[in-house]
């Protein structure tokens, strides 16, 4: 089962706190770090998902493994704030950075994929832009734009949907069983395969907090549809294919 680091923009915390609630009967274990209002860029030029990564490690008891799968939730905020006749340097620029920081979070030795924002009202050429270069970067990517909800036109989202979109990523990873499959039709269809993760939970019922920077790193274990919960001391870090119901 996939021990799944969550990270990105407000849509992370939102995700991070929905997801905790999808699983009626299995376990998943999971960390969040949201850091609201970034982008792609921000994140490459801190560093910050090695340095989550790291601090996440460095609280892990004897025997406990660290992330074995990253979900990137970014792009929000480049949908939301892009200017009006945007050239075409900043279209590249939202390129490369996405480009850049799933290879750094590919350094981790994790396995990497990318959960595009809801649609909102009136986009421009941001999204195009991130999925074309993750998609020519062979990054795995869910198209939330295909599912038949959304935000505003400022990206604000209502507990609802967050929760239907956690349960789509849910059943997409799907973080509920032992493997992550390949991409499928957009009908339900299973065709697993290992290449991702195949490796047991190794704990059960806690929940480790952990401050990282601008964000929450919080560590949920999730059984028979109860969140176990106990305190540790907290450790704080400064920062420095298209949809379907499995991974594509």
């Amino acid at each position: 089962m996939a021990r799944t680091l969550l990270i990105g923009d407000d849509t992370a915390k939102g995700l991070g706190d929905a997801l905790a609630h999808v699983s009626p009967t299995g376990t998943w274990t999971g960390w969040v770090d949201s850091w609201p209002g970034a982008d792609a860029g921000d994140w490459v030029a801190t560093a910050r998902v090695q340095h989550t990564f790291d601090s996440i490690v460095n609280s892990l008891g004897r025997g406990e493994a660290p992330p074995d799968l990253i979900l990137i939730s970014l792009g929000m905020t480049d949908v939301v704030t892009e200017p009006a006749n945007a050239k075409a340097e900043v279209f590249q620029l939202l390129a490369d950075d996405a480009v850049k920081l799933s290879d750094q979070a590919a350094k981790t030795g994790a396995k990497v994929a990318w959960i595009l924002p809801t649609k909102i009202p009136n986009e421009g050429k941001s999204r195009g832009a991130i999925a074309a270069a993750l998609a020519a970067h062979n990054v795995r990517t869910y198209h939330t734009d295909t599912r038949p909800y959304s935000g505003d036109a400022s990206g604000n989202l209502s507990p609802a949907t967050y929760q239907a979109w956690a349960n789509d990523v849910w059943h997409w990873v799907p973080l509920g069983q032992l493997q992550i499959g390949p991409i499928g039709p957009r009908h339900p269809a299973s065709n697993p395969f290992s290449e991702f993760v195949d490796i047991a939970v190794t704990k059960t019922g806690l929940s480790r907090n952990t401050t990282i920077g601008l964000g929450i790193a919080a560590l949920f274990v999730i059984g028979l549809g109860i969140v176990g919960m106990a305190s540790s001391k907290p450790n704080t870090v400064t920062p420095g294919g298209r949809d379907g119901p499995y991974l594509g």
